[in-house]
């Protein structure tokens, strides 16, 4: 199995996976003068198992809902430990999660957990999926930064399948739906795309410098329009 571990920031939220711990769980229900009959049946190892759209459920994927590592720290830096457990899916504010603090503007919220891919996943696409992250996100694995997300509630924007964002020939850009069954609209001139723009249905070829806008629709919402700068380069000389 191989063995992951992610970072991730939450205005901006840090976030650090880890799926299999043995620990000890030191999550605790915080202090609070009001408290529905159901808090107290809350269970940290499994807090939240439903699939978050039931209807298009996928046959193989693993929750991470539960104890994660925490930590409050000055805007913009990292932090030195982790300052408790956080129960996910709550937010910090609440005496659910067990930490029940604000965070302000000036402050960064981060999160840290490891966790395993199953060796059956071997050589096939993951996604890692996020519901709800507010205001800013980055997310780490293994210490690498592999997205970013801005907006709020919004739906994650699609991603384009490949780092590389130069070319010397042509360029096959494939666009990844984040969030099942919308539809992606897009350009490749810089203009803003809407639904009269072109609906992705395949990998495209570019030949030249463009600039992909890209959006997508759902029946219930629409993502912001994220931009991908995919620039030809002269090849380069033989020796």
């Amino acid at each position: 199995m191989r063995k992951f571990t992610i970072a991730s920031v939450l205005m901006l939220f840090v976030l650090s996976v880890s799926c299999t711990r043995n620990k000890e769980i030191n999550w605790k229900l915080a202090e609070n003068p009001i408290l529905t009959k159901w808090a107290t049946d809350v269970d940290p190892l499994k807090p939240w198992l439903q699939y978050p759209r039931p209807d298009m459920m996928r046959n193989k994927w693993i929750n991470l809902n539960g104890p994660w590592d925490y930590a409050i720290t000055p805007k913009d830096t990292k932090p030195e430990k982790w300052d408790g457990s956080i129960l996910v899916p709550y937010p910090v504010e609440s005496a659910i999660s067990g930490v029940k603090k604000r965070v302000s503007e000036n402050e960064n919220l981060w999160y840290k957990r490891s966790f395993k891919i199953p060796s059956s996943w071997s050589k096939k696409r993951i996604l890692l999926n996020f519901e709800a992250s507010d205001w800013e996100t980055i997310v780490w694995v293994d210490g690498k930064e592999v997205g970013k997300h801005r907006g709020g509630y919004d739906p994650i924007p699609p991603s384009l399948d490949s780092p590389v964002r130069m070319f010397t020939e042509n360029y096959v850009a494939e666009l990844i739906n984040n969030r099942p069954g919308g539809k992606i609209f897009y350009t490749t001139d810089g203009s803003e795309p809407d639904e009269n723009s072109r609906q992705y249905s395949e990998p495209f070829k570019l030949s030249q410098t463009s600039t992909i806008k890209a959006y997508t629709k759902w029946e219930d919402a629409q993502s912001r329009v994220v931009s991908y700068q995919i620039e030809k380069k002269d090849a380069m000389p033989a020796d």
